[in-house]
Order: structure tokens, then C-alpha cells, then sequence
């Protein structure tokens, strides 16, 4: 996993991009910190982009640290390749 706009000469990848973060403040202060990411799958397979995005979306469970919640998925092909956006809000409770 790398972060957007590291290069990538290999299949398959991840990437991911933090398109905000917010903290989330109460009267005592800063309690949580919530962020929108969007994860990228790309690989040269179907098959090989869809099973990548199961063990993410397996992987990303809440607790009592993180709050996920998957808002979007879209898939998409590009010059032979396969990819996967899944549109994140995550929140760090502090």
C-alpha cells in the first residue's frame, strides 16, 4: 500500500489518498479525528482486483479505536487494468 502519488511499476497495487480530515471536538476538547480516504485497487485481473478488495473490506473492521464506514465502491478499467475505488469515512477516537 503506498500513498497516491508514489509510482508504481508492478501489478497489483494499493494506493490510498486522505481527501480531508476533521477533528471532532466536545466541550473538553478534541476527542476524534475523522477522515474521507479513498483506497485504490489495481491490478491486471478481475478476479485478482475483486479478491484484493475482499481483504480489505475484511481487514477494515471497527473497534473501539476506528470507526469504518465504507460509503462508496466503485470499479472502473483503464488500458487493460482493473480498479477499485473504496470511498472510506474513518475515525480515530482518541
Amino acid at each position: 500500500v503506498s500513498y497516491l502519488q508514489a509510482e508504481v511499476s508492478q501489478f497489483p497495487y494499493c494506493a490510498y489518498d486522505i481527501e480531508s480530515l476533521t477533528p471532532v471536538r466536545d466541550k473538553r476538547g478534541i476527542r476524534a479525528n475523522t477522515a474521507s480516504v479513498s483506497i485504490y485497487v489495481v491490478a491486471e485481473k478481475e478476479s485478482q482486483a475483486d479478491t484484493i478488495k475482499g481483504q480489505i473490506l475484511g481487514a477494515l473492521n471497527s473497534d473501539n479505536n476506528w470507526g469504518f464506514i465504507l460509503q462508496n465502491t466503485t470499479a472502473a478499467t483503464d488500458q487493460g487494468h482493473w480498479c477499485y475505488r473504496l470511498e472510506y469515512s474513518i475515525t480515530q477516537i482518541l
